[in-house]
C-alpha cells in the first residue's frame, strides 16, 4: 500500500515565494555634442592658449620698487628779524545801564483863582502878590504868576503858584484873601475864590544819573570791547595764517561815550564803546620757507630733508612797533636722509630675482626698507632694461 504525505505546516506558516529576477535601470542619455559645437571649444581654447603664448614671449617684464630712506631727526637753531604786517580789528559795544543816583523832586501846586474887586477904584496885583487860604485850622499862602489889574466892581481870573512844594497845596476850591490889603478898606472889598482844586504839589525821590554811573559803564564796556576785540584779531590771525608775535599787540579805545549827563533825571541809560587792537604779525608760510631755505644750507651734499615732518619752535624776543620789525629766534627740527641714486640701484637689481634683489639691498645703507613688484604675474626676475625698472622714493 502506498504511504501517504501530510503536509503539517499551515498554510500561513508556509514561505512566500520570492521573485528574484533582476532589476534593470535606464542611464540618462549624455548629450551629444554636435559637430559644429566641437569646433567652436577647440578653437576657443586654441586661442586662449596662443594668447597666452603671445603675451608670455612679447609682453616686456616690469619691476616697480618702492623704497623707505632711511631718517635721522635733527634739531637747528638760528635766529632772524624779520619786517612784519599790521593788522587791525575794531569792536563796538553798547548797553543799558540802570541810574544809581537819586534827588528830591519838589513841584509846587498851581492853579486858578477868580479875584473880585467890590471897591470903587481899579486893584493893581503885583506878580507873587500874595492869597492866603485856611484849609482846616491851617494856613496856606499861593502866590499870583504875574502883574494883573482888577477893574474896579469886576473879576477876573488870575493863575496862582503855592508858596512851597508838596501835596499839602493840592486844596480843594477855597476862598482867598489878600493880606496885603489888611487895614485898608480894600482888605474885605478885594478877595479870590477857586472853583477846582490846586494841583501838582508833590516832594519826590526821582532817579538820576551819577559821574559814578558813567564812570562804571565805561570801565565795563572797555573790558567788553578789547576782549572782543582781542577775539577778533586772533580768529583773523588763525585764519589767515599768520604768527603773532610778543609784545606786537596794543589796544586802545577810539570811541566811548553816553547821551546821558551827570544829574539828569532817568532811570536808565545807554553807554558805547569802541575798540581797537593792532598786531604785528608775520605769516606763518614765511617763517617755514625761511626755515626751510636755512636748513638747506646747512646740509652736507647728498643730504636732503622730509619736508612733511618740518617743526617750527619760534619765540619773539623783541619787537620794534615803530619800525613794525620783529626778532625771532627759531629752533628747527627735521628729518634728514640720503639722496638715493635710482640709476645705481636699477643697475643693482635687474635681471635678478626677487630674493636676490633682497640680498643686494644689504649694500645700500641708506635705505630702510624696500618692495618689490613684478608684471606681469609670471615674472620672477627684474627687466634686464633699466627703462623697465621704476624706483619710487616714499618720504
Amino acid at each position: 500500500m502506498p504511504k501517504k504525505s501530510i503536509d503539517i505546516i499551515p498554510p500561513e506558516k508556509r514561505k512566500a515565494k520570492i521573485n528574484l529576477a533582476p532589476l534593470y535601470f535606464k542611464s540618462p542619455k549624455k548629450p551629444k555634442i554636435g559637430r559644429k559645437n566641437k569646433v567652436l571649444l577647440i578653437s576657443i581654447f586654441s586661442g586662449a592658449v596662443l594668447l597666452f603664448s603671445l603675451g608670455y614671449f612679447l609682453i616686456e617684464p616690469k619691476a616697480e620698487i618702492d623704497i623707505w630712506p632711511k631718517m635721522k631727526s635733527t634739531t637747528f637753531e638760528t635766529a632772524a628779524e624779520f619786517s612784519g604786517i599790521e593788522l587791525l580789528s575794531e569792536e563796538t559795544v553798547s548797553r543799558e545801564f540802570v541810574a544809581t543816583g537819586s534827588q528830591e523832586k519838589k513841584r509846587k501846586a498851581e492853579g486858578k483863582i477868580t479875584v473880585y474887586n467890590n471897591y470903587h477904584l481899579d486893584q493893581i496885583l503885583v506878580a507873587t502878590t500874595r492869597f492866603w487860604c485856611f484849609e482846616g485850622d491851617k494856613l496856606l499862602e499861593f502866590k499870583t504868576k504875574e502883574r494883573v489889574v482888577i477893574p474896579a466892581g469886576g473879576k477876573k481870573e488870575v493863575e496862582v503858584v503855592a508858596f512851597a512844594a508838596g501835596e499839602e497845596y493840592n486844596i480843594p476850591p477855597c476862598t482867598f484873601s489878600v493880606p496885603g490889603l489888611k487895614g485898608s478898606p480894600r482888605y474885605t472889598a478885594v478877595y479870590g475864590e477857586s472853583t477846582s482844586p490846586m494841583t501838582g504839589g508833590e516832594i519826590v525821590k526821582v532817579p538820576i544819573v551819577t559821574a559814578d554811573d558813567l564812570s562804571r559803564a565805561k570801565e565795563v564796556l572797555t573790558q567788553e570791547a578789547f576782549k572782543k576785540s582781542q577775539e577778533s584779531m586772533e580768529n583773523l590771525i588763525s585764519s589767515g595764517g599768520y604768527v603773532s608775535a610778543e609784545g606786537g599787540t596794543w589796544q586802545k579805545i577810539v570811541e566811548e561815550g553816553s547821551p546821558a549827563k551827570p544829574g539828569q533825571q532817568i532811570d536808565r541809560f545807554s553807554y558805547k564803546v569802541k575798540a581797537q587792537t593792532k598786531s604785528l604779525v608775520l605769516k606763518k608760510s614765511k617763517l617755514e620757507e625761511f626755515a626751510k631755505e636755512y636748513v638747506l644750507s646747512q646740509l652736507s651734499e647728498g643730504k636732503e630733508i622730509q619736508e612733511s615732518s618740518l617743526e617750527l619752535e619760534y619765540s619773539t624776543p623783541e619787537v620794534n612797533l615803530d619800525e613794525g620789525k620783529i626778532a625771532v629766534d627759531l629752533k628747527i627740527t627735521v628729518n634728514i636722509y640720503s639722496s638715493i641714486d635710482s640709476a645705481t640701484l636699477k643697475e643693482q637689481v635687474r635681471g635678478k630675482k626677487l630674493e636676490q634683489i633682497k640680498e643686494s639691498f644689504a649694500d645700500f645703507p641708506k635705505i630702510e626698507r624696500a618692495k618689490v613688484r613684478f608684471w606681469p604675474f609670471w615674472v620672477t626676475r627684474a627687466p634686464e632694461s633699466k627703462k623697465r625698472i621704476d624706483i619710487n622714493l616714499i618720504i
